[in-house]
């Protein structure tokens, strides 16, 4: 960490930069920067600029010159007085509600990562071992699972055995560190937890044994504190009211509060699949991978799947990889538009990079060998390994041989690299993957995977697949897991975790079990609707059915299809809002502010109002986007926008607006093009 001064905005600074070259740290600093990227909330330290040098990210963030809890407690040592406690902690428990509701959990909070302003607001700082849970939205990110991140004496029993956490996680670590301010000490000491399951053998002695502590604040302390994360509570919003009720102090209207998010599942069914996966992965330790397929209904619960399998695999000390595909195939007509060329291996292609800076030219010469130049094509971060610059260029070649070249340098590169480590490589959504990464994977199912200690995994839209999808799911090389919709005793399991029940209401599943058939996602947003519409109402952190008037069921409170309940939603907006709203569908999945501004005609005092009301009621407004084709939805049934085609030229002539490269080989401009055409606005692109 260096203080440094800041060209543009000329003024001081903190760079955070890394001398480390090992992939885990440099995993550890994009996964911070990402995060810092996407949050702004006055309780998390701010993000100015980011970028690389020599292969090596850094960032640029404020300058934070006061203390941290760390530093102020070890100062005195003593118990802190529960009247600061109990400010200081509704503080930071505000910025825990914002995160999330965003769907981030911290997963290392501790007093070092607690940074004070002059007035005393704590800064939540250090998120390189954040992690993303489904939050106020209902697909899940794909991320790999089973490592274990963070401080052990504040890490909760669950992420202590290194499985996918939530809100929960971040509030058991809230209450060693109240624990610890209002004790000075700690509630139990690592010898005091189980190893392998991080459980407490012994609940905590009460923190009025060892200081004046009140009564309230002690019940609440140890309720964060249970190893079962149904037992604590769950949402930060609520410890910050019962920390302002006990101290009287008035709280304040935050307009960047999230909404309201449900708990996260455990994962539920697919045994026999999962069996599956187990076996594949313990050919691949015996040196004989392949390549398996997971194929379903959207919504069905593939990424779900998918992350599971990354857990069982760190659990066989696999390392693992993921990579995306991106929604840009159309099917509406017109031409058919691709990803940027083997973009779901970028990852695969960025961590080769690592470790080719890690180890210098030796690793170079024995993984990349004479290929780095053909591939750097494909992830920049290639051209600056050691010894790219005296490899020769590649020679000329046109068509089909380039394209065979390609394929050959991209396998024979990934044979080099798997056979350091058993790997397990997971690539989502194929139904929207480029025709060289299915040719790519086509050949590892070929027979290319079986001389690897690696498994590649593959999921997809059952009825999205392309042609070439299907062939490689059906060919003999590849194993193909279908994934059907959940029974009732499955969906009935989920939906308690999600509201932290032993039982869910049999009503209320009576509902769900008509309306969702069966799949995962549609159960996620009916429960949403339901918090919506006020049938589901948290009580003292606790979900409750709200009463109604006898004989009235559930069912009437609902919308009669998932179509249905988005369009609603959508229609409920205030003025102005739906065409922000449509206008920000026109850029896929990742938006540009600036350019959306621009776009939709915000002024500064509008763009604050509407943007505040997209945040706090994000559940509503962009329920799936990532599912049920929501932007064909929005254009489709609603209002035309009142966005023309001159406005969505001007923006394209705005290079530092529209041009900046979001994600390699002008994906950004791809999945613009796409959902233009979508929108009616394909003569409008093409002639601009």
């Amino acid at each position: 960490m260096y203080r440094a001064v800041h060209p543009d905005v000329e003024r001081p600074v903190a760079l955070k930069a890394l001398f480390s070259r090992h992939r885990e740290d440099l995993e550890c600093l994009r996964r911070e920067i990402y995060t810092l990227a996407c949050v702004r909330h006055s309780g998390v330290v701010s993000i100015l600029d980011h970028g690389v040098e020599d292969g090596l990210p850094w960032y640029a963030m404020e300058l934070l010159e006061e203390p941290t809890l760390e530093e102020r407690w070890n100062a005195g040592r003593d118990a802190v007085e529960p009247s600061r406690v109990t400010r200081l902690f509704a503080r930071l428990c505000d910025t825990l509600a914002f995160l999330h509701g965003e769907g981030v959990v911290h997963r290392d909070l501790k007093p070092a990562n607690v940074m004070l302003r002059p007035n005393d607001e704590p800064v939540l700082v250090d998120f390189g071992f954040a992690s993303h849970f489904a939050g106020a939205v209902s697909r899940e990110s794909l991320e790999a699972g089973g490592l274990i991140y963070g401080t052990p004496i504040y890490m909760s029993p669950e992420q202590f055995r290194g499985e996918y956490v939530d809100a929960r996680s971040d509030l058991f670590s809230v209450g060693i560190m109240m624990y610890e301010a209002l004790t000075a000490r700690l509630p139990f000491t690592l010898a005091e937890r189980d190893l392998w399951t991080g459980r407490a053998r012994a609940a905590a002695p009460r923190p009025s044994c060892f200081a004046d502590v009140p009564r309230p604040l002690e019940d609440l302390v140890l309720s964060l504190l249970h190893n079962e994360p149904a037992e604590r509570p769950g949402y930060a919003s609520d410890i910050a009211a019962a920390l302002r009720q006990m101290s009287g102090e008035r709280g304040y209207d935050d307009p960047t509060v999230a909404p309201t998010y449900l708990y996260r599942a455990g994962f539920v069914g697919r045994n026999d699949p999962l069996a599956t996966m187990d076996g594949l992965f313990a050919e691949a330790g015996r040196g004989r991978g392949g390549v398996a397929m997971v194929a379903g209904e959207s919504g069905v619960g593939k990424t779900r799947f998918a992350m599971e399998a990354t857990r069982r695999a760190t659990e066989s000390h696999m390392r693992v990889l993921t990579g995306e595909c991106l929604p840009i195939r159309s099917n509406a007509g017109g031409p058919e538009v691709h990803g940027a060329a083997l973009h779901p291996f970028v990852p695969l292609l960025r961590a080769i990079a690592d470790d080719c800076r890690y180890g210098g030219a030796a690793a170079t010469a024995e993984i990349l060998g004479p290929r780095a130049r053909t591939l750097a094509a494909f992830e920049s971060s290639l051209a600056s390994v050691p010894g790219f610059d005296s490899q020769p260029e590649p020679e000329s070649l046109d068509g089909e041989a380039a394209r065979a070249r390609i394929l050959s340098d991209l396998i024979e590169t990934i044979a080099a690299f798997m056979r350091r480590t058993p790997t397990l490589m997971v690539i989502d959504d194929l139904q929207w993957a480029d025709d060289l990464s299915i040719a790519a994977l086509s050949s590892l199912a070929a027979g290319a995977a079986a001389e690897m200690p690696a498994v590649f995994l593959g999921t997809y839209r059952s009825g999205e697949a392309t042609p070439a999808v299907e062939r490689l799911a059906a060919s003999p090389g590849a194993t193909l897991l279908e994934l059907g919709r959940l029974d009732t005793q499955s969906l009935t399991t989920m939906v308690g975790a999600m509201l932290a029940v032993a039982r869910p209401p049999a009503d209320l599943m009576e509902a769900l079990l008509q309306r969702c058939e069966g799949n995962p996602l549609f159960v996620g947003e009916y429960l949403r609707a339901a918090v919506a519409t006020e049938v589901l109402q948290r009580d003292r952190g606790h979900w409750q059915m709200r009463p109604r008037p006898f004989g009235e069921p559930v069912a009437l409170w609902l919308p009669g299809n998932v179509k249905n309940l988005i369009l609603d939603r959508l229609r409920r907006l205030p003025p102005g809002v739906l065409d922000v709203v449509q206008a920000a569908s026109v850029f896929g999945r990742e938006l540009d502010a600036a350019a959306l501004r621009q776009l939709a005609s915000l002024d500064g005092d509008r763009e604050l109002e509407v943007l505040s009301t997209l945040v706090r009621g994000k559940s509503s407004t962009m329920p799936a986007t990532a599912n049920c084709d929501s932007r064909t939805i929005n254009c489709a049934k609603l209002p035309t926008p009142s966005y023309r085609r001159n406005d969505v030229r001007s923006c394209m002539s705005a290079p530092r607006v529209f041009w900046r490269p979001a994600t390699p080989g002008g994906l950004r401009w791809r999945a613009c093009h796409h959902n233009w055409h979508i929108i009616g606005l394909w003569q409008a692109t093409a002639s601009a």
